[in-house]
């Protein structure tokens, strides 16, 4: 046998002998722990101190005779009685009355109960309806009137515009062909001139700039002439009348210029890019007092070469 298994055979020998001493203390405890808690203790007597009252008026020994029966007087059970009563109670102190609390609130007003309203008549009910119905029907009356009124005055200011684009148009086309009176010095109905002129001559030689060289016609700007007149250079012959309405800034510089359909003859794309190309370097006279942008007018009168 080797050591190893000595060694084992030793220790498992002692773990026996570890366990079966340990169940025997356990078991000695729990014996002890019983024999303990069943022991009834002795009976002691009680200790104190004895007093004789005495039980007789008539008698004169200092012991109770045990053999003894006979009755208490009433009188000595009554002050017996007295003095445990007075004993028992309590003694009474005298107590202050508590301080009496006040309250300085006001009391409430007193609160009247409201009559009950009388229920409407079937007459008032009607009368009422009525009233209703006649508030309803003025304001749907007055908000009529107001719409119409309205109304009324949009037309009336788009009839004046209408009027005033049209006088400015009837005042263009005058500057154009005239503002009355005959051209030429003969008493014969037609237009006095020469077919045959040449561009640049007066009023009877042909198609020149207008009257004494005073450019296509101005109007809208508040009598404003041209400073400088535009040049057109047209050799499209074509013919018609091109209005272009443009701004104008206060020193005279031409700003803006379109197409305007009204008061022209003709939409030909041509002359109206010959008529806006003039404008490009013309200028008309400046105005200190005028507004910022003015708009007016610039009637081109194009005619076959």
């Amino acid at each position: 046998m080797n050591a190893t298994e000595k060694w084992q055979k030793f220790e498992k020998e002692n773990n026996v002998k570890g366990w079966a001493t340990s169940i025997a203390i356990h078991l000695l405890l729990l014996l002890a722990f019983i024999l303990l808690a069943m022991k009834t203790p002795k009976d002691e007597p009680l200790q104190g101190v004895l007093i004789d009252f005495g039980n007789s008026a008539t008698g004169k020994g200092q012991v109770a005779d045990p053999g003894q029966t006979a009755a208490e007087p009433a009188e000595n059970q009554e002050a017996v009685a007295e003095a445990i009563e007075a004993a028992s109670e309590p003694e009474v102190k005298p107590t202050m009355p508590d301080e009496v609390i006040t309250q300085d609130v006001k009391e409430a007003p007193a609160i009247t109960p409201q009559k009950e309203k009388p229920k409407p008549t079937k007459e008032e009910i009607k009368a009422a309806k009525a009233a209703e119905e006649a508030k309803k029907k003025a304001e749907a009356e007055a908000k009529a009137k107001a719409e119409a009124e309205a109304i009324a005055k949009a037309k009336a200011a788009e009839e004046a515009r209408k009027k005033a684009e049209a006088d400015a148009l009837a005042e263009s086309l005058n500057d154009a062909w005239g503002k009355g009176g005959s051209q030429g010095d003969k008493d014969g109905p037609g237009d006095f001139g020469n077919p045959d002129g040449v561009p640049n001559g007066g009023n009877d030689n042909g198609t020149g700039q207008g009257n004494s060289g005073s450019g296509p016609a101005l109007s809208g700007l508040g009598g404003r002439k041209w400073v400088k007149l535009p040049v057109v250079n047209d050799n499209s012959q074509k013919f018609g009348t091109v209005v272009i309405k443009i701004k104008v800034d206060k020193s005279g510089n031409i700003i803006s210029a379109e197409f305007t359909l009204k008061g022209s003859t003709t939409s030909d794309q041509v002359l109206i890019q010959r008529a806006k190309d003039a404008l490009k370097h013309a200028k008309v006279s400046s105005n200190i007092n005028a507004a910022s942008e003015e708009i007016g007018y610039v009637t081109f009168n194009f005619r076959a070469q």
